[in-house]
């Protein structure tokens, strides 16, 4: 054997027996998680019947009063969609919900152009809406929370002003 051949060979096993797993490096099976109880699970699919189905107005943004006129929405349906208004555009995505933890995934949306001031508040909320982890219900309040921060909601009937009803869509 040549020795380029050769040095060709053991850079190959070499490569090889680096690619191996290691049997020492592999990490210790994954604890089972702890069991849930029949009073968590309850509580789950309470929070799930009072929030799914229902229409969400955006109230709040980060501690700040949503703007007016921007009627932004959100509605959690049950086979796992979500969808809504932005205040601009209309949006629709998937969602998982488990107790109160909530995975959004990333949203999809018209594409129609609005004032500056709409269409920032629209990307803030759906930015918020795809990172929101947690939520919590309080009355008629929904907070949505996550790493980039917080959405409160109040049901669209509690939105609106006495003898006032919401179009089917947005003006």
């Amino acid at each position: 054997m040549r020795p380029l051949e050769l040095i060709l060979v053991l850079v190959a096993l070499l490569a090889l027996t680096a690619c191996a797993q290691d049997p020492v490096a592999d990490p210790a099976p994954e604890a089972d998680p702890a069991p849930v109880s029949d009073a968590e699970i309850a509580e789950g699919q309470n929070l799930e019947a009072e929030i799914v189905g229902h229409t969400w107005v955006l109230t709040h943004i980060d501690g700040e009063e949503a703007a007016e006129g921007s009627a932004a929405t959100t509605t959690l349906a049950e086979d796992g969609k979500v969808e809504g208004f932005g205040g601009c555009n209309r949006y629709f995505g998937t969602y998982t919900l488990l107790g109160d933890t909530l995975e959004v995934a990333p949203l999809a949306s018209t594409k129609m152009a609005c004032p500056p001031p709409l269409m920032d508040l629209e990307d803030r909320f759906l930015e918020r809406l795809e990172a929101a982890r947690y939520l919590r219900l309080d009355g008629s309040e929904l907070t949505l929370t996550g790493d980039e921060g917080e959405l409160v909601f109040v049901l669209q009937e509690e939105a609106l002003p006495e003898g006032d009803s919401f179009d089917s869509e947005p003006a």
